[in-house]
């Protein structure tokens, strides 16, 4: 099983405002490859005619389908079918999801990588799970940094219903669901399932949702001894909407 390498979008590159989707792309490639295929952000822009601009789920998937070819066995196929996407990620596939971030965050700040952008963004999300009884998808949210106190530093699980609200405040299904060929690769089915086990961000993401409905001074102390150790600044005023702008074009 083979889990990718979380790629943060606000590293100081010029296109960083606009890169949701193509770091979306570039973790998407390293899950389809296990990491035999890693890409710069340069490389994927010129291999899908991306510019310097807004990218869109065609681009995504032509970068994909050129990278895969026959020989790598992986390719894309954009959908605008929602319940496509569920079947797919409850196989152990992987999606690439235009989402309204205002939406988004407005229902799971906790989980989210903004506390105030409210444009159109790319996330990559990788399986299923249920939990107390509620489905979830592993969120590769690139804004996901830790760059202020409650934002988590990494992957998180969020629930399946909240994404498909933010998906579909776009107006429509926009999505890129990411294959593999058994016939190529000799993958079993279940090895498309990534099983990464628990991590400190999904840890301090649950205890930020249980400390915004239930306020407790030790659960405080918990919080910050995690985000600590995450390496969090704990700085309210280092929010990613002035780094941000809307990073797809539909």
């Amino acid at each position: 099983m083979y889990y990718p390498t979380h790629r943060p979008q606000l590293t100081g590159i010029s296109t960083q405002s606009v890169d949701c989707g193509v770091r979306s792309t570039q973790m998407g490639l390293d899950w389809l490859s296990k990491g035999e295929v890693i890409r710069s952000v340069k490389v994927i822009r010129d291999l899908g005619g991306m510019g310097d601009g807004a990218t869109n789920y065609y681009e995504w998937d032509k970068v994909i389908d050129i990278l895969g070819g026959s020989t790598l066995g992986f390719s894309g196929e954009k959908t605008n079918d929602w319940q496509r996407t569920v079947d797919h990620l409850k196989a152990g596939g992987a999606v690439i999801y235009a989402v309204d971030y205002g939406q988004y965050r407005k229902s799971m700040q906790s989980k989210s990588g903004s506390l105030t952008f409210d444009g159109a963004h790319a996330i990559l999300m990788i399986g299923q799970r249920v939990k107390n009884g509620v489905k979830q998808t592993r969120s590769f949210d690139s804004l996901l940094d830790g760059r202020y106190a409650g934002c988590p530093n990494g992957p998180v699980w969020v629930p399946q219903w909240k994404v498909k609200q933010s998906v579909q405040a776009l107006g429509a299904v926009y999505a890129l669901l990411l294959h593999r060929d058994p016939n190529v690769d000799n993958n079993d089915p279940g090895d498309l399932l990534p099983n990464p086990g628990v991590s400190l961000s999904d840890i301090l993401s649950e205890l930020s949702d249980i400390q915004d409905s239930n306020p407790m001074p030790e659960l405080e102390e918990v919080i910050t001894d995690l985000e600590t150790i995450l390496g969090i600044t704990r700085n309210p005023e280092a929010d990613v909407s002035s780094s941000v702008e809307p990073g797809i074009g539909l």
